[in-house]
């Protein structure tokens, strides 16, 4: 799960993955920090690729198994 940190569902977000967790499913939660809903709009912000290299690891590692 990724959550911003300003972001009107950010509580929620964490309150989702700890319910997971209670039931013993698996999350990674990525709080980026700083940023609100829609962030990534700026495609080519050192931060946006920063996290989108990390969602891309994520992904890689999770269909790898």
């Amino acid at each position: 799960m990724e959550i911003t940190e300003f972001d009107c569902l950010h509580d929620a977000g964490i309150e989702i993955a700890q319910r997971y967790r209670k039931d013993g499913i698996e999350v990674t939660l990525n709080e980026t920090r700083n940023t609100m809903h829609g962030y990534d709009i700026a495609e080519n912000a050192p931060y946006v690729l920063e996290q989108v290299d990390k969602r891309v690891c994520f992904l890689t590692q999770r269909f790898a198994n």
